[in-house]
């Protein structure tokens, strides 16, 4: 059985799952998320006011654009929720490492280098800094209390999951190949000795609290010079000898677990789905919209802007939402349509549209692995009688990002609870 993984942590977990450390992880392993350098804090916290269009246009690899936007986007419970991984790998080098730092109210990982003097969030409600040097007593007291309400969500939502704890400690030691030691130039100075003990500390509060499963090593690994990806300032960036172990000992730590079924999960991957906050956690808008209310729900309802747009489509985009997308795993789309007056609409009206891609900074059609666009049965269709939409698929890509989408402005037609659920048949809404 090959089994899910999701991890939050760092590289020394996540590499045990590349070909060039482990060629055959394949046979035993499927990585379905990875949540890389983040803080407990930061994990639990919700999403932060930023600039959404300057994180996906400012200079960032991938996996930089990614962790930001993990960072300020929230996302990690809805996306474990949903895929209902079977093993969740934990490490806590982040936290140990770089602590949190607080914004407005929550928190993000205190390393924030790729994000300054680059108006992708204000700086002047940045505050306090908790790690292993400052602030370290109060930081230890809101970790335990982060993972704790963590924890909770683990034994409410993933039951079944099982939560694996890799304890590898870091260093600032090389050794090359003909077995020399000295010191990693960049982070020779750091305090290895605090920046472990701390992380000792949270490795075995999880691990004897929760009773927890743990990757234990009875050796010490040091950093490898010709470490595929550089030192850079990383203490964990070991020999392919350690990636092995590690793996070994993931497989030994699992081996017991046999899941009969996929579990399909009805959690709405959809943020502020009924638009309580009005667009904020929505972007790529054309044309104008009102916010509406209907049964306790806002909704939205767009404008006539022909005059100043001319022939115009309009539409309104989620922000990516990350999925499981193998193109055999269903999901079911649902939203609810109001339309004052159906005998305007064509056959074939289009209602709404969706797209998936591999990249986060991905938006537009031509980059888009594939593109539908939803339209409607008009006989379905009663004046001002609420109809709810539902479209089951199998997406391929990473993300996905879902609009209320019209190929023509078609006046009175609303758009409430939408809703976007790992599941083969729909299920009641939910936020």
């Amino acid at each position: 059985m090959i089994k899910n993984v999701a991890i939050i942590g760092s590289c020394q977990s996540r590499d045990i799952f590349n070909h060039n450390f482990v060629d055959n992880y394949k046979k035993y392993f499927k990585v379905q998320s990875y949540f890389t350098m983040t803080s407990m804090l930061s994990v639990m916290g919700e999403p932060l006011k930023y600039n959404f269009n300057k994180l996906v246009t400012a200079e960032m690899n991938d996996n930089q654009m990614k962790h930001w936007y993990d960072e300020f986007e929230k996302p990690v419970l809805k996306v474990l929720e949903s895929t209902q991984p079977d093993v969740l790998l934990l490490d806590f080098y982040a936290d140990a490492r770089y602590g949190a730092r607080f914004y407005d109210g929550d928190y993000v990982v205190d390393r924030l280098a790729k994000v300054r003097n680059k108006d992708i969030i204000p700086w002047n409600k940045f505050g306090i800094v908790y790690n292993y040097q400052q602030n370290t007593e109060g930081f230890l007291t809101m970790w335990k209390n982060r993972f704790d309400r963590f924890m909770d969500f683990v034994n409410d939502k993933l039951a079944d999951t099982v939560v694996v704890i890799n304890t590898i400690k870091g260093t600032n030691i090389v050794e090359d190949k003909d077995g020399n030691k000295y010191y990693s130039p960049k982070v020779e100075n750091i305090d290895v000795n605090e920046i472990n003990k701390i992380w000792e500390y949270m490795d075995e509060y999880a691990i004897r609290k929760y009773q927890l499963k743990a990757l234990r090593f009875e050796k010490e690994y040091l950093l490898d010079p010709d470490y595929l990806f550089g030192l850079g300032v990383a203490l964990v960036h070991f020999h392919k000898d350690y990636y092995m172990d590690c793996f070994n000992k993931l497989i030994e730590a699992t081996k017991d677990y046999e899941q009969e079924e996929k579990r399909e999960s009805h959690c709405n991957l959809v943020v502020d789905s009924a638009f309580a906050n009005g667009i904020d956690a929505w972007t790529t808008c054309k044309g104008k919209f009102e916010i509406i209310n209907h049964l306790g729900y806002n909704g939205i309802k767009f404008i006539d802007c022909r005059k100043s747009l001319g022939k115009y489509r309009p539409q309104i985009w989620s922000k990516p939402l990350e999925i499981d997308g193998d193109g055999e795993t269903e999901y079911t789309l649902s939203f609810y349509i109001n339309v004052e007056n159906p005998d305007l609409l064509s056959d074939d009206e289009v209602v709404f549209g969706i797209r998936t891609f591999n990249k986060l900074k991905e938006i537009r059609s031509d980059d888009a692995l594939s593109e539908e666009r939803l339209t409607l049965d008009k006989r379905k269709i009663r004046p001002n009688k609420e109809h709810r939409y539902v479209y089951t698929f199998k997406p391929k890509g990473k993300f996905i990002r879902l609009a209320p989408f019209m190929f023509r402005f078609k006046e009175g037609i609303e758009y409430n609870r939408i809703k976007l659920e790992r599941a083969t048949e729909v299920s009641d809404y939910t936020k």
